[in-house]
């Protein structure tokens, strides 16, 4: 059992979200209040979040560019961006990935018309 220091109670250990930081493995809050919080700290700053996720995407937009305003793997020839595509040679990912994930990613495929 741990206490919650934002509800003040007393629940099951599973009731607590991993935190690999914290002593015992857990985080302070329980999952209800962590997502209260989360809730909460997203409304209160919802124009911040979508200009990180903006910036990224920038900077995401301007990698994937540089990569594919390279020539051609196969042939050689250059294209225009829009024409080049990646072939990942089998790699398989998703779509929430890091940023330095996307470089490695990139780093093992062919850029190719």
């Amino acid at each position: 059992m741990k206490r919650c220091p934002k509800c003040n109670t007393k629940k099951e250990i599973n009731c607590f979200p991993k935190s690999g930081g914290r002593g015992d493995g857990y985080g302070a809050y329980c999952k209800e209040c962590q997502r209260k919080l989360g809730r909460e700290n997203y409304r209160k700053h919802k124009e911040r979040y979508f200009l990180v996720a903006k910036e990224r995407d920038k900077k995401i937009d301007e990698l994937i560019f540089s990569y594919k305003n390279r020539p051609c793997k196969d042939c050689g020839k250059s294209y225009p961006h829009y024409v080049m595509d990646f072939d990942h040679l089998g790699e398989k990912f998703g779509f929430n990935i890091s940023f330095p994930s996307i470089e490695t990613i990139i780093d093992k495929s062919r850029v190719e018309n």
